[in-house]
């Protein structure tokens, strides 16, 4: 999250200096680390449903309620 907070910020000031080529690409760049980002989001939050899942599987496998086991 540091690398989108330092982006963010240099976004910001080069705004400030108004060269458009430069905020252009420091905007581009930004956009990618955003992506990068919610991908790694979106991954962890399925590794965990499905982890969770697992757990859950094997508790209905505990108590003898799952015929999958």
């Amino acid at each position: 999250m540091s690398r989108l907070e330092a982006l963010r910020n240099k976004l910001h000031l080069t705004w400030e200096d108004g060269n458009p080529d430069e905020i252009l690409r420091v905007s581009q760049e930004l956009d990618v680390e955003i992506v990068k980002h919610m991908k790694n989001f979106e991954m962890s939050k399925r590794n965990s449903l499905r982890d969770k899942n697992k757990i859950y599987q094997q508790q209905l496998v505990l108590k003898g309620l799952c015929e999958h086991g």
